[in-house]
């Protein structure tokens, strides 16, 4: 459902080395990763995911990921 977030971390020896978070928005999802490597400065990456639909035979719709090289 768009405006929804999740997010996940990862810990090594009690600090966070990286995090993701996923933003749920109208035809994509966000994912915004944050990583840190070897205690050097921390770097963002932004990817968006784009959906596409199908629809069922007895109703509803199914939701696919759309392959970032496709294109």
């Amino acid at each position: 459902m768009p405006g929804q977030y999740l997010n996940w971390q990862w810990l090594q020896n009690g600090e966070k080395v990286a995090a993701i978070g996923v933003r749920v928005e109208t035809g994509k999802l966000q994912l915004i990763y944050n990583y840190q490597r070897n205690g050097g400065d921390w770097e963002c990456l932004d990817y968006p995911v784009y959906l596409q639909t199908t629809t069922c035979n007895y109703g509803g719709m199914r939701y696919w990921f759309t392959c970032p090289s496709a294109g």
